[in-house]
């Protein structure tokens, strides 16, 4: 058998399909279901473990406008603006997990809005889908918006610092945020007017 004849019998025949993406294919498959069946079941093999050990990608996606206020009850130019939610998983997160999270989100939202608005805030509620939103109207700021729209009981709520979309900047939490929410529900070392309710402790 000459070189020139073993080199052909390697070329594949037109006839025959290629199996190599076929075989990649159900590779990747078997690979993936073996990652996704080893992170699910994290928290059963430790008995101290409290959560399930979830990837830590983070896919941001804009949703459409939340309606938790009927539109003839907006004040001022306040329109409907699409929230942001993160992506976070099906599996359960820690707190720290969802506080980043909400910043992500936070920062994509100041990203969007530009100098066009003062402040941007995020915040998680008790489903742990992280929000982020803005607000220039009359009935209140950013928290108050990320507030309405998590809903439920605002004490529920875990938000983020304040930035200012233009420079990234944190805001200090004004007076009248420091008397509607508890310290306790923004992260340490948040900055806050200490002429406020949180300045008197």
């Amino acid at each position: 058998m000459l070189i020139q004849d073993v080199m052909l019998a390697r070329v594949p025949s037109p006839e025959r399909p290629a199996r190599l993406p076929v075989l990649v294919g159900a590779l990747i498959a078997v690979l993936a279901a073996i990652l996704g069946f080893t992170t699910a079941s994290a928290s059963a093999a430790g008995a101290a473990e409290t959560r399930v050990r979830a990837s830590a990608a983070v896919v941001e996606v804009p949703v459409g406008a939340t309606e938790r206020i009927a539109a003839g009850q907006r004040l001022g130019n306040d329109v409907a603006e699409p929230d942001f939610v993160v992506a976070t998983g099906g599996a359960a997160k820690s707190g720290d997990e969802l506080l980043d999270a909400a910043r992500v989100a936070r920062d994509a939202k100041a990203a969007e809005v530009g100098r066009s608005k003062a402040t941007v805030t995020g915040g998680y509620g008790r489903d742990g889908v992280p929000r982020a939103r803005c607000s220039s109207s009359p009935i209140g700021g950013a928290e108050d918006d990320v507030a309405r729209q998590i809903g439920g009981n605002p004490k529920d709520i875990t938000f983020t610092e304040a930035i200012r979309p233009r420079t990234g900047d944190q805001v200090p939490i004004c007076q009248r945020c420091q008397a509607t929410f508890d310290q306790s529900q923004f992260p340490p070392g948040t900055l806050f007017d200490p002429a406020g309710p949180w300045g008197a402790r």
